[in-house]
């Protein structure tokens, strides 16, 4: 009669057959505990990982951003590129549905392993934009912002380049609740939708005034009513990276937007630290 137990023929006739082939209850309960308690670690350090490698990227194009804003400004006496090509009611101009901002100008000095998208971010949070490499048309996805004094500003001139900053990240019409109290709008009064390309003011989009207290656009999220918000996101965890005229990384929080005002000396904006 076949049975479900291993046959040693070398054994004794007396001998004790060796246990069976199948597992028993217990051990799957065994197996499954194992398989489980593995989850439970693998999946926390892989979404932390994933967390730490989008981070390092982003911080990785920045740097590649700030490179070509540098090489983009020895071809043009120092300046850096303009904010955007402005169209009605001072607006981002709009080809083909996609604005020409700053980003447009810096295609060709990019990095071929960088780009203009944060791939921690939100799919709404970035924002279109026309770009061209040489003679080819290479759009791009950007969720970077460029301060908005530094637009043509020949940045060799900032009192202090080490605490100015120049490039942060931000988020595109106020998405993921991020703060954008002055859209851009149309002679007719419609809102422009292309926003993160600049990090601009609470007051207006054109310049720094009296009135301007804190930055806006930052990628910062659950503030559309103010940085003060409990509830805010940070697009990092614990912060947002900026990059200032001198070449050096920092990271921001929610606190740092807030400016203190230093109108009309626009050669010392925005100092974060």
């Amino acid at each position: 009669m076949l049975t479900t137990q291993q046959f040693d023929v070398d054994a004794p006739e007396d001998a004790k057959q060796t246990s069976s082939i199948y597992l028993s209850k217990k051990d799957v309960r065994v197996i499954l505990i194992v398989i489980g308690v593995v989850i439970a670690i693998g999946i926390p350090l892989y979404y932390a990982f994933m967390q730490q490698r989008d981070k390092q990227v982003c911080a990785t194009n920045m740097h590649a951003i700030y490179n070509a804003m540098m090489q983009y400004a020895e071809q043009n006496d120092q300046r850096l590129p303009p904010l955007y090509e402005v169209g009605d009611n001072g607006t981002p101009q709009i080809v083909g549905g996609k604005p020409s901002v700053w980003a447009s100008q810096l295609v060709p000095y990019m990095n071929a392993r960088a780009n203009f998208f944060c791939p921690a971010a939100e799919e709404d949070e970035k924002m279109p934009a026309l770009g061209y490499d040489g003679r080819n048309r290479k759009d791009v996805d950007l969720t970077y912002g460029m301060y908005l004094p530094m637009g043509t500003f020949p940045y060799l001139l900032a009192t202090s380049q080490s605490d100015t900053a120049v490039l942060v990240e931000t988020s595109n019409h106020g998405s993921q609740g991020s703060f954008n109290p002055v859209p851009f709008r149309d002679s007719n009064g419609n809102v422009i939708p292309f926003d993160a390309f600049m990090a601009g003011f609470d007051d207006g989009n054109e310049a720094l005034s009296p009135e301007s207290k804190f930055i806006t656009r930052l990628a910062f999220r659950n503030v559309s009513k103010g940085y003060e918000s409990n509830d805010a996101v940070m697009r990092h965890g614990a912060g947002i990276h900026v990059f200032y005229l001198d070449g050096h990384k920092g990271f921001l929080k929610p606190a740092n937007a807030h400016i203190k005002n230093i109108f009309p000396d626009v050669e010392k904006p925005w100092r974060t630290r």
